[in-house]
């Protein structure tokens, strides 16, 4: 699918961009929580797992709200607002540390907190693109619904 073709095109492929890094973070992050618990600071691994575990539930969840013909806002809207969690709760954990992350760690969960920032905001514009295109497109007597 090419970006301008679909007006849904932009924020489908933010969607799958979202599940492709989710799913392939919460994949490491089951296959090799001990070192990557050792590289953050945290001796924890079963803490790391569970991350695992939620990152790929949430993963196949994008998968499939990426999939649908019409993309309905609460789910939209649902992302956006956990990847916007994500980055507050990482913020939250660089600046309060309740956790006593290594220097590599605290610029992991920096990094990663910003590529997910990234990614919400290019879905929160592909939203308002979907969105006003939809609108213009009832103008002209389109039956879709959103």
């Amino acid at each position: 699918m090419i970006i301008g073709t679909d007006p849904a095109s932009l924020l489908r492929l933010s969607l799958r961009a979202n599940a492709w890094f989710s799913g392939a973070s919460g994949l490491a992050f089951l296959v090799a929580a001990n070192p990557i618990g050792v590289f953050l600071g945290l001796d924890a691994p079963w803490i790391i797992r569970a991350l695992g575990i939620g990152l790929l539930l949430y993963a196949l969840w994008l998968i499939m709200i990426s999939r649908r013909p019409v993309l309905h806002s609460h789910e939209v809207w649902s992302a956006i607002a956990l990847d916007g969690a994500w980055v507050f709760g990482s913020a939250l954990m660089l600046i309060a540390g309740p956790i006593p992350l290594t220097l590599q760690g605290k610029w992991a969960v920096g990094i990663a907190a910003d590529t997910v920032a990234m990614v919400a905001g290019l879905q929160m514009f592909g939203w308002f693109r979907y969105h006003a295109a939809l609108l213009f497109a009832d103008s002209e007597g389109s039956q879709q619904h959103y």
